[in-house]
């Protein structure tokens, strides 16, 4: 592969150009997720020092011939085997570069490895740069897109390949049906679950973050709640259906139909250059009609891609434009607490064009 070709000196070499007029002569990058966009490292322990045509791994030596093969032609600074901190291999590599003023991620870092640094680094200015590295992620290529697709693809299998496996009118506990929906995930071709699988039915549907039990059981005529993701070569998926039984509870079919239009609402919203609040006040405009507006307890949307919760927040407050190449979640919900919750969740493309959902599945799993 061609050096001009090569991931990492592509990548940083957006970052210094979206630092643009900032005030620093290097960037530490140390956010697993960052470290890993702008160099393809999968590993962990690492940091990066990024400057004007440079950038250098620092790590140890577990990762040193990983790194080799991840991002060969990366500078590399590979910790003493002595114990040597990592705050004094950050000191060895802005030695090697000279910098003096050096922007540093302050969401990545706890005040204690902070104050590490600045004792390990005496004279050096240390500025805060606040989620530059995310706000280049928010925009995906087409190779990162091409990842999100096979993660939404393996989950979407393996919601099919569970209920094969598992008999929902058999009424089996939370615990099971999502041990063998994140299993079929694995075999299916996942790395891992994205998130932690959330399977909650009836009244436990109505807490949206529901922790699974391993004695309450599901029961279709309530209403099975599942959201769930896969991770495919670093990239998420997240996905969130209803599961039913062929008869739906008039109530809880009220819920679904007011949460598919506000979803249908919010995804017609979806250009490049509209505010990510809008997109968010589109489906709370449906669901305040519908009655429903004091149950919506969470944002509208969120950015995928290496975490389950990135740029861009589709949020009330948020003051971010969308842009062709972000891929985000639409997922409104409904949440009466005591009795149901409803919440259909989409992956959806930004683009050119419009809003192209990425995501498949009827919102409603019905069983016969």
């Amino acid at each position: 592969m061609a050096d001009e070709e090569r991931l990492w000196q592509r990548r940083c070499r957006r970052l210094w150009e979206w630092l643009g007029e900032r005030p620093v002569e290097a960037a530490l990058i140390v956010v697993p997720a960052n470290v890993r966009y702008l160099t393809g490292f999968t590993g962990d322990s690492t940091y990066l020092l990024v400057a004007s045509g440079v950038a250098i791994a620092i790590s140890d030596g577990r990762y040193e011939q990983q790194l080799q093969e991840e991002c060969p032609g990366l500078e590399l600074v590979i910790r003493g085997t002595t114990g040597e901190p990592m705050e004094e291999a950050v000191g060895r590599a802005v030695r090697r570069i000279g910098a003096g003023r050096i922007g540093y991620e302050p969401h990545g870092l706890t005040c204690d490895r902070f104050q590490r640094l600045q004792m390990a680094l005496p004279g050096i200015d240390w500025q805060p740069m606040e989620q530059v590295v995310e706000q280049l992620r928010a925009v995906k290529d087409a190779e990162e897109i091409g990842r999100i697709r096979e993660a939404i693809a393996v989950a979407e299998r393996a919601i099919g390949a569970a209920l094969e496996q598992v008999d929902l009118r058999a009424q089996p506990t939370e615990c099971r049906f999502a041990g063998v929906l994140n299993m079929c995930m694995r075999e299916l071709g996942a790395e891992d679950e994205a998130f932690e699988t959330i399977v909650a039915c009836g009244a436990r549907a109505a807490l949206p973050h529901a922790r699974l039990s391993r004695t309450a059981r599901l029961r279709l005529e309530h209403g099975v709640l599942c959201d769930w993701g896969a991770r495919v070569e670093g990239y998420v998926s997240d996905l969130t259906r209803l599961i039913a039984g062929p008869k739906i509870a008039a109530p809880l079919q009220r819920l679904v139909d007011a949460v598919l239009a506000a979803r249908d609402a919010a995804i017609a919203r979806l250009r490049p250059g509209v505010p990510a609040r809008s997109v968010d006040a589109e489906a709370r405009k449906v669901l305040d009609e519908a009655g429903f507006g004091r149950f919506f307890k969470h944002s509208t949307g969120h950015g995928i891609g290496l975490e389950v919760h990135e740029a861009p927040l589709l949020r009330p407050n948020s003051d971010v434009e969308l842009r062709s190449g972000m891929v985000v979640t639409i997922e409104p919900g409904v949440y009466l607490p005591g009795r149901y919750g409803v919440r259909i969740e989409e992956d959806v493309l930004v683009t050119e064009q419009g809003p192209e959902v990425l995501t498949s599945l009827p919102p409603v799993i019905v069983l016969t």
